[in-house]
């Protein structure tokens, strides 16, 4: 009966630890994509992190945002804004950003670094606490899962943009 008990934890731990790693995403994965498409990453100033961007797509200044790139052609951005965070937790976060149009919210772990996923109209984003009670927000668009499905379109970069974020070391 002991051995049978055993081997239900065990099986449970094995679950568990399986759905964890499906929620998780490193830049490993879309590395050799990176160098197909070819790009830099960009420190984010005073935040600890860094993004890849790719080759076709440039800084631009906005003044309502910490930082903008968009492609030459206008027809795809990323934007990055930071602010001061009136939630304690992740969870908060994800009610205060369904109350202005995210959906399909999960928690997902991205290079080591809790987050949130979410669609909003035809954008991908990312929402992030840190530790000194910031928010950070990174948003993608155009994005479809259509189109990252087909792997046309700029779906799938915008994917490898929003994985690319990660701790400067």
């Amino acid at each position: 009966m002991m051995k049978i008990i055993a081997i239900l934890l065990i099986a449970i731990l094995l679950l568990t630890a399986a759905v964890a790693v499906a929620d998780e995403v490193n830049w490993s994965s879309f590395e050799k994509y990176a160098s197909i498409v070819g790009g830099q990453f960009y420190e984010l100033d005073g935040l600890g992190l860094k993004i890849f961007i790719p080759d076709d797509m440039s800084y631009v200044e906005d003044e309502e945002c910490f930082a903008v790139f968009t492609s030459a052609e206008q027809d795809k951005a990323v934007a990055v804004n930071v602010g001061k965070a009136a939630v304690a937790d992740l969870d908060e976060l994800a009610a205060a950003i369904t109350q202005i149009g995210a959906r399909d919210i999960e928690h997902v772990v991205v290079n080591g670094m809790p987050c949130l996923s979410y669609l909003m109209d035809d954008s991908l984003g990312e929402a992030f606490l840190t530790d000194a009670g910031y928010y950070i927000i990174v948003v993608a668009n155009p994005y479809s899962d259509a189109e990252l499905d087909s792997g046309e379109g700029f779906s799938l970069d915008a994917a490898m943009i929003l994985c690319s974020i990660q701790r400067v070391e």
